[in-house]
């Protein structure tokens, strides 16, 4: 009887349960993405409004417009150019139609060479106007580089941004993490631990440890825990993180 009671004794303290990590959800590192200003400009919202934060977008998706910013002194030089070009194409209108010519005509031998010069000068103009309300008026697209949810967004109608800035952070779909910083010893069992459980109890998820490091100033140990699969987790979100098996 005694030898048997021992045994149950060291069985228990051997397969002791392990305690749960306090972690929190976060957007797995290696799958995040940003969209950022290319250059200096103000944001246009598309059709559809500005994504929010929660969103699934698709690849290539328009999320916003960036109108290049100008500076002044440029500005003023391209508005005077385009005055000119607009000139130009107005006499080019009444050239065209003095000497009945065809603004559409092909360039070939059988017309006569004051229609050519005309013919010529009118096209250029209408070219060279084109291009100046394309560098004063058109709009860059910000795109999502790949399919995924939007974590957070700084856009907002006529914001001015500056190159580099970043305007949506996103993730790719299914890209959750849990981190767990654990002043505890025992972590070298770290991958025993594969369950994030909620703290309101709902529907625990899977997960793989993918890399652990020392702290040096919290002086606590950084696990970096993956979400397998389908997961209702929200990032933010405060969690359990339990061993299925001790």
């Amino acid at each position: 009887m005694r030898l048997a009671l021992a045994l149950v004794l060291v069985s228990t303290q051997t397969f002791a349960a392990s305690p749960a990590l306090p972690g929190r959800v976060i957007a797995d590192p290696r799958a995040s993405q940003q969209v950022t200003a290319d250059q200096a400009g103000k944001l246009e919202a598309p059709s559809g409004g500005f994504p929010s934060p929660g969103e699934r977008l698709r690849a290539g998706q328009i999320v916003a417009w960036l109108r290049p910013a100008i500076p002044a002194p440029e500005r003023r030089d391209l508005d005077a150019q385009l005055a000119t070009a607009t000139r130009d194409v107005t006499l080019g209108e009444l050239q065209v139609k003095r000497f009945n010519a065809n603004a559409t005509d092909a360039f070939d031998g059988q017309l006569a060479l004051p229609s050519l010069q005309i013919l010529g000068d009118y096209r250029s103009a209408r070219e060279r106007r084109a291009q100046l309300v394309g560098a004063l008026e058109d709009r860059v697209a910000l795109t999502a580089p790949r399919g995924g949810t939007v974590l957070a967004s700084r856009a907002r109608q006529a914001r001015n941004v500056v190159g580099g800035q970043t305007v949506f952070e996103l993730v790719d779909a299914g890209g959750l993490a849990v981190e767990v910083l654990s002043p505890l010893a025992d972590v070298t069992s770290a991958r025993r631990y594969d369950r994030a459980v909620p703290v309101d109890g709902d529907t625990p998820s899977a997960l793989q440890l993918v890399a652990q490091s020392f702290d040096p100033e919290l002086r606590v140990q950084r696990l970096l825990f993956a979400v397998q699969g389908d997961s209702r987790l929200q990032p933010g979100e405060p969690v359990r993180v339990v061993a299925t098996h001790p």
